[in-house]
């Protein structure tokens, strides 16, 4: 879940000069934390058994998306609205609320003249 939605953000949020050293620090602290995790699960997997790295999977992710969205919503170039792929549809095509929303791949219409439609034969 959070590679690729961390990898956008760093990519629209951040200027060009600061996304390699961004990305690198976010790989080593991706690879780190990988490794302290699968020590720390192993060893309460036999301590435990495999309750309770269950209930620390839920309870972790559901921290990590708590924040990731706090901090999403607070920063200052999408409150601004400086990344329309971060808004809502309604807010990036400027539209209000009562507004209706448009057709966004309208089927075209095909007008064929009666004139240019064969008559069927019959046997």
């Amino acid at each position: 879940m959070a590679w690729p939605i961390d990898s956008t953000f760093i990519s629209e949020v951040l200027p060009p000069r600061a996304r390699a050293s961004v990305f690198g620090y976010r790989s080593g602290t991706w690879n780190l934390s990988w490794s302290i995790a699968s020590l720390v699960g192993g060893w309460i997997i036999v301590h435990s058994g495999y309750d309770w790295t269950f209930a620390g999977l839920i309870f972790f992710t559901t921290i990590s998306v708590i924040i990731f969205v706090w901090y999403y919503e607070r920063h200052p170039l999408i409150r601004a609205g400086e990344i329309p792929s971060a808004l809502p549809p309604r807010r990036r095509l400027n539209l209000s609320a009562t507004d209706p929303v448009p057709d966004p791949d309208p089927a075209p219409i095909s007008e064929t003249p009666a004139e240019s439609v064969a008559p069927s034969r019959s046997a």
